[in-house]
Formats: C-alpha cells, sequence, structure tokens
C-alpha cells in the first residue's frame, strides 16, 4: 500500500472509544475546556500552556483553530462519555505532508492524569495516524522533568531520540529542555499490541 500524499478531509465522525470519544474541536467546547483546566498546575511543562495561562483558552482555542484552518495541526477534544463532557485535547501538530510526519500533544483535567483516558486516547490517535492517514512517523516531545510521560512512552515503545536543551520558554519564564520520542509506520504494530494490553489488563 502506498502511503497517501494529500490528508482525507477531517473526520466527521468522532474517533469512538470505551470511555472516550475524541471530536474534532470547535469554539463551543471553549466553556468545557475551561473547567478542564481549573487546576493550572497540568500547564507546568505544556508546550502551549504560556497561552492559557497569560490569554486565557478562548485564545488556545482560536489558534488551535486558525492552525487547523491552515492544515498544520488537527485539534481534537478529549470527550468523556458518561460526563458527556470535553476534559482535554490530543491534536497533531507541525503536519508535514511532504514527508508523511507530524507531532502529538495532549492535556487532561487533573482527575484523569494516570487513567485509562490517556492510554485510550493514544490507542485512538495512534490508530488514525496510522491506518487513516497512513503518515510514516508520529513523534512526541515532553519535558525532562515530566517522569509520569516519559516512563508512558517508554512503556508503549516509543524510541528516545535525544534530547533538545533549552530549546522553549515556559509560562513561568524557566527554559524547557525536551526527550524527543518517535514511533514509526512500522513499529505501529508492536505498540498497538502493547496499548491493547495495557487497556485490557490494567485498566479492565
Amino acid at each position: 500500500m502506498q502511503p497517501i500524499l494529500n490528508f482525507p478531509d477531517p473526520p466527521g465522525s468522532p474517533l469512538n472509544g470505551e470511555l472516550i470519544q475524541l471530536r474534532l474541536l470547535s469554539s463551543a467546547d471553549t466553556h468545557d475546556l475551561k473547567q478542564a483546566a481549573e487546576d493550572c498546575s497540568i500547564f507546568k511543562w505544556f508546550i502551549d500552556g504560556w497561552i492559557i495561562l497569560k490569554h486565557g483558552m478562548e485564545a488556545y482555542v482560536y489558534k488551535l483553530l486558525e492552525e487547523q484552518a491552515q492544515e498544520i495541526s488537527l485539534p481534537f477534544v478529549v470527550w468523556h462519555l458518561q460526563e458527556r463532557r470535553a476534559i482535554g485535547v490530543t491534536r497533531l501538530y507541525n503536519i508535514e505532508k511532504r514527508h508523511l510526519s507530524c507531532e502529538v500533544a495532549s492535556w487532561y483535567a487533573k482527575d484523569f492524569h494516570r487513567t485509562r483516558v490517556n492510554t485510550e486516547a493514544k490507542f485512538l490517535l495512534l490508530r488514525y495516524i496510522f491506518t487513516t492517514l497512513r503518515l510514516s512517523r508520529v513523534s512526541f516531545e515532553i519535558d525532562e522533568r515530566n517522569v509520569p510521560s516519559i516512563q508512558g512512552m517508554l512503556r508503549i515503545g516509543a524510541i528516545e531520540e535525544g534530547k533538545r536543551r533549552n530549546h522553549m520558554v515556559l509560562a513561568d519564564g524557566d527554559f524547557r529542555t525536551s526527550i524527543l520520542f518517535s514511533i514509526l509506520a512500522e513499529e505501529w504494530p508492536q505498540t498497538k499490541i502493547k496499548l491493547s494490553d495495557l487497556l485490557n489488563t490494567k485498566y479492565s
């Protein structure tokens, strides 16, 4: 199967899991996302945290929708099926159609950290990236102090490629050094198994 050179239209229906759906972001989600972001500590190391902390959720949502219109980002809200509200955002960004690659960044309300939500969201998004968009590479940049996220990447078999030292200034003025991880299309089958095992055992 040859990789596509143009992305299909964004999904018209949600990406469905057992606990959550990934729905394309809209401005109507702003209220829910404000509530999800009440504990601002979740943005301490987040790449776009400075926008939310300094300019508000409206500015963050506007930025993501503008990037979607330019086809350089594809943002989804993480919709909790039982609670019937958006509890976070996961998105593709730095989309490179020519090189069939993208990066992924996510955040969730504090109550849903280290729960099934993150694992299920990763499964749904990676499956979409590799089976629908048929990209060759997805990468993740994680603050070197964010040990739980780093451990999560290693747990599903993502490959550590190195560090980007002091490449970003965070909302509090500190420099961020990021560890770069990646997953390639040929590695997706094994990553899929590891994610499925986590969903079927740890969260069963």
